[in-house]
């Protein structure tokens, strides 16, 4: 038998409780596991708990400080973990042995005659029975069930969050390393699994801070290149609906992480906004725009660039395409005879009754003229273009007197106002039109 002094003080990790000290041993006991593809158990009776795996076992070196032998997919790398759960242990007086290749390492807290401190203390011996020939590691230690379950709920093994695409998941919230808990960053819309490569800026190695700007930049990465349509989908339902301040997107998306992506960030585009959805740029512009059938909708600046990446426009651009087109005109020579009379009465109506219509032709379809998909919801059957002075009808409103002169006098209202829909102004305009003809009935 021998005792060992670790240099190690009862203050050291003067913060953690029994719950990360479980954590560090069940994270020795996954990476075992994992790295030597050996079998192993969690058991707990009687307010005690065995965890075990059947892996090489612990050399003497392993005992210092600072000393690991895993490799960079493994949960700890950083060869403090085993060390600071005994202490806790031993701090909180439960009874807690390691044992290994046939030795029991007992931790103890004694006096140190040559630190003149508290330090702890290893005592090292020979095992006997059945601890002789355990294969692997067991360490066992007092505890109550609840504690062994919190241990256990640090690692995606055992709480197995929803995979979204490896590397985002839900419930949001949680910062995993190599699948062990880091971090809570309690306004985040997402989880995140890091390897150590991601992780070496965002935690400390005792695990119990995580730098939360630093992870900003790897969250932003990992959503901006995700290959999960839930993920950009549930990003944008956030961005457009969400009043809150999320976490997630407190730093900019950047659209060059988009391009090989784009086709995934497009159909969510789609799905979640829709075809005809367009940046709000301009209140006045977004106004006329929506009342042409498209959807504004306010998206944060952090988000336009990539947003228009990937081809959604604003309303101030829409409307100026759709002012610089020529659509394909039908020829009176193509209009029934009945279509013929509607529009040359309505014509004349507005002309002698309010103001002169200029030149008014017929087309087939405004909503590719707008830039307003067919699909849509909202079918354009008239518009005033400023650019070359015209006031387009949609063929099908011929079919009626009143609606012919109905569009024919709401564009000519355009072209004498000045203004566009969805204006104070333009509704004045409108209203005095109309009361000017109800006095000229009278």
């Amino acid at each position: 038998m021998k005792t060992i002094c670790t240099g190690i003080s009862p203050d050291f990790v003067q913060k953690w409780t029994a719950e990360q000290a479980i954590r560090e041993i069940v994270q020795n006991y996954l990476d075992s596991r994992s790295e030597f593809g050996c079998d192993g158990k969690i058991l707990w009776n009687k307010g005690q708990a065995k965890i075990r795996d059947h892996g090489p076992g612990l050399k003497m070196k392993h005992l210092a400080l600072g000393v690991s032998d895993k490799s960079e997919e493994s949960i700890g790398i950083f060869g403090k973990g085993l060390k600071q759960a005994l202490l806790v242990l031993t701090r909180e007086k439960r009874n807690a042995a390691v044992y290994s290749n046939g030795i029991a390492i007992i931790p103890t807290i004694d006096y140190n005659k040559d630190y003149e401190t508290e330090m702890l203390h290893f005592t090292i011996e020979k095992t006997n029975g059945r601890l002789k020939d355990i294969q692997g590691t067991l360490i066992a230690f007092d505890c109550s069930k609840e504690e062994l379950e919190s241990g256990k709920k640090y690692f995606m093994k055992f709480n197995r969050p929803k995979s979204l695409d490896g590397r985002i998941m839900l419930p949001g919230g949680n910062v995993f390393v190599n699948g062990s808990l880091v971090g809570t960053i309690d306004d985040a819309m997402f989880s995140y699994s890091l390897d150590h490569k991601n992780a070496n800026t965002v935690m400390s190695s005792d695990r119990d801070m995580v730098n939360k700007d630093a992870l900003r930049m790897v969250a932003r990465d990992f959503i901006s290149e995700t290959n999960s349509r839930k993920v950009a989908e549930l990003c944008l339902v956030n961005m457009v609906r969400s009043t809150d301040k999320v976490y997630d997107f407190e730093r900019s998306i950047g659209a060059w992480h988009w391009q090989l992506k784009k086709p995934i960030w497009r159909y969510a585009i789609n799905k979640v906004l829709g075809k005809t959805a367009v940046i709000n740029d301009s209140d006045k512009a977004a106004a006329q725009a929506k009342y042409l059938g498209f959807t504004p909708f306010d998206a944060p600046s952090m988000w336009r660039e990539a947003l228009k990446f990937c081809g959604v426009k604003t309303a101030v651009e829409v409307l100026t395409e759709a002012a610089q087109k020529k659509p394909p005109y039908i020829c009176e020579s193509q209009l029934s005879e009945l279509e013929k009379i509607n529009l040359s009465r309505a014509i004349a109506l507005v002309s002698n009754n309010y103001a002169s219509c200029g030149t008014v032709k017929v087309v087939d379809s405004l909503n590719y003229f707008m830039g307003v998909p067919e699909s849509s919801d909202r079918r354009l059957n008239g518009a005033y273009c400023r650019r070359t002075d015209e006031i387009l009808i949609v063929r099908r409103e011929l079919d009626t007197l009143v609606g012919t002169t109905r569009i024919i006098l709401h564009e000519t209202v355009h072209k004498v106002s000045g203004h566009g829909d969805c204006s104070a102004e333009f509704e004045e305009a409108l209203t005095n039109a109309a009361t000017h003809v109800l006095l000229l009935l009278n």
